[in-house]
């Protein structure tokens, strides 16, 4: 759409020549965040010695060990609760085990015997939820002796270990869930074994894009992350005559489909619970297969990428869990909680895939969301979005994350880019955009950035979030969805912010961390910021596309 009037073209004229001055085009943006992720990227795997943590669960695997039972002695320490959390309970420990008779004793007091007779088939079912046969109340807040004995009576000799502070949770009734690692739950040194493994694993070697970081973050992993820059990378090709990353996103495509099987075989092996590939063979939450299955789904033409599509829709419309009016959610914090995050993870694959599989019920399921996503999720007082909604309780997580907010707005950008303009439920759709994002321009920041908790002007100013409320601002412009008078300085001062987080050497300051439901704007606060966190970069490349094509409609 074309836009006249001497105030747009002044702007225009003053966002490009500070562009051109800073030397930080969004030509020159994307190359330079594009080649950082090429350079420090691998698609090849290599045998490592597995390790013996595994992100909050303890396996052990005894099927190596000669003898016919087994001792494990270790000290545990548990952390008081966390008064702030509705959600925490007393200690628990959490114990599945495969065929035989185990005893647990805690200051050798006998606090549970038990028979198993089925091999035990473990499963992450979310980030923080395990599929666990006991949960063992511990009435213990010190350090205290844990001695596990073990008599298996079979082949099969594992024993699966968490601890945690957080309730049962009660969906479905047939099962007993665990919290696995939420920041506010814990222990502070638990299971200090000798490490019984001799196997090796698959791993990904080479360099991370996360330079500060306590774990790093695998760049090249089935991740929802790994595919929104590989989308954002085909959108920088595309609208970039001198750019071309097709091929480097096809080859993790290829490493994708020649890697899994060997994965699997391993997994099944070892009975491994966190590898490689890991949110893939999980496969539950939206952002284990949404955005990993878009660049599959945009190249449909090569052989077995619709094998990924259809496994990806068959999950997302018939088995991913929703509340009782359809809408998205997930198993916790409680036992139905709707993620604003969400509505990215599974809206733009049921988007894209309705106009290349010609399926208009796949955008009527993403209209559906986008509706009931708005009604449960936003401050009616503010326009905000909260980060997340209670089903049991009918009430709203603490605070409005930023990058909640940034996910939802992207997802109706992406909606609207597709929609219809003569669908009956466009008016609404747009009507639910220009709300949300007139409610960002309220709390802007006069540095152009927004804070992590978007209210709350104390808390940091976050990256990852203005570039998605850029990609947004910038494509309502363009398309008239927005007034230029109104959205035009803040896209501005927005732009020029984001700038001053990027390198010349594709290097990206202020992105948060992943972040989970939290209970007050300070938990968010305290949330760590990551240079080159990879959660943050496809959002910078959106951006820069928006920003060009706006430039590009004067």
């Amino acid at each position: 759409m074309k836009i006249i009037g001497t105030y747009s073209s002044l702007f225009l004229i003053l966002l490009l020549s500070t562009t051109l001055a800073n030397g930080q085009s969004p030509l020159a943006v994307a190359q330079s965040i594009c080649d950082r992720y090429v350079s420090d990227s691998e698609t090849n795997l290599s045998k490592v010695p597995a390790s013996f943590r595994q992100s909050g669960i303890w396996i052990f695997d005894l099927s190596l060990q000669n003898g016919k039972e087994f001792t494990l002695v270790t000290s545990a320490k548990f952390s008081p609760k966390n008064p702030s959390n509705p959600f925490m309970d007393q200690p628990h420990l959490a114990l599945s085990f495969d065929p035989g008779y185990i005893e647990v004793f805690l200051d050798k007091k006998l606090i549970v015997s038990a028979t198993e007779k089925s091999p035990v088939d473990f499963q992450l079912l979310d980030y923080d939820l395990g599929d666990f046969r006991y949960m063992l109340p511990i009435r213990m807040q010190r350090e205290g002796q844990l001695v596990i004995r073990y008599k298996p009576s079979t082949n099969r000799k594992k024993i699966y270990l968490g601890l945690t502070n957080s309730k049962k949770l009660n969906w479905p009734k047939s099962k007993v869930y665990w919290d696995e690692e939420l920041p506010y739950v814990y222990t502070d040194q638990i299971l200090d074994l000798a490490k019984i493994h001799s196997y090796d694993e698959w791993k990904i070697p080479g360099n991370q894009l996360v330079y500060e970081l306590e774990s790093p973050l695998g760049i090249d992993d089935w991740r929802y992350f790994t595919g929104t820059a590989f989308d954002a990378m085909d959108q920088v090709t595309a609208t970039f005559e001198s750019l071309d990353y097709s091929y480097f996103v096809e080859d993790h495509l290829q490493f994708y489909k020649e890697s899994l099987p060997k994965i699997e075989m391993e997994r099944n092996r070892i009975g491994n619970v966190h590898s490689v590939f890991g949110h893939y063979f999980r496969y539950k939450l939206l952002d284990d297969f949404g955005m990993q299955t878009v660049p599959f789904l945009s190249r449909l033409s090569k052989t077995g990428n619709r094998a990924f599509a259809d496994k990806a829709l068959d999950q997302i419309l018939t088995k991913s869990p929703k509340t009782k009016d359809g809408v998205w959610a997930r198993l916790n914090t409680d036992s139905l909680t709707v993620w604003a995050d969400d509505l990215f993870m599974g809206s733009v694959l049921l988007t894209r895939a309705s106009k290349i599989l010609n399926k208009p019920a796949y955008l009527e399921e993403s209209i559906h969301q986008v509706i009931g996503m708005d009604k449960i999720l936003k401050d009616e007082t503010s326009g905000l979005y909260w980060h997340g909604h209670f089903q049991s309780t009918d009430q709203h997580s603490s605070s409005k994350w930023a990058r909640a907010n940034g996910w939802t707005m992207m997802a109706k950008t992406e909606l609207l880019l597709h929609l219809p303009k003569k669908h009956r439920k466009r008016k609404e759709v747009l009507k639910i955009f220009r709300s949300h994002a007139h409610a960002l321009l309220k709390v802007q920041s006069e540095d152009g950035r927004w804070h992590q908790v978007l209210d709350n002007p104390s808390t940091y100013l976050e990256t990852s979030s203005t570039a998605m409320f850029i990609r947004a601002f910038a494509e309502g412009i363009r398309n008239g969805w927005l007034p230029e008078k109104a959205f035009g300085p803040a896209l501005e001062k927005a732009w020029n912010s984001l700038l001053t987080q990027i390198d010349g050497k594709g290097k990206v300051k202020g992105i948060v961390k992943g972040t989970p439901i939290l209970f007050s704007d300070q938990e968010y606060n305290n949330q760590k910021t990551r240079k080159s966190d990879p959660r943050g970069l496809g959002a910078i490349l959106y951006a820069c596309v928006a920003m060009e094509l706006l430039d590009r409609s004067q």
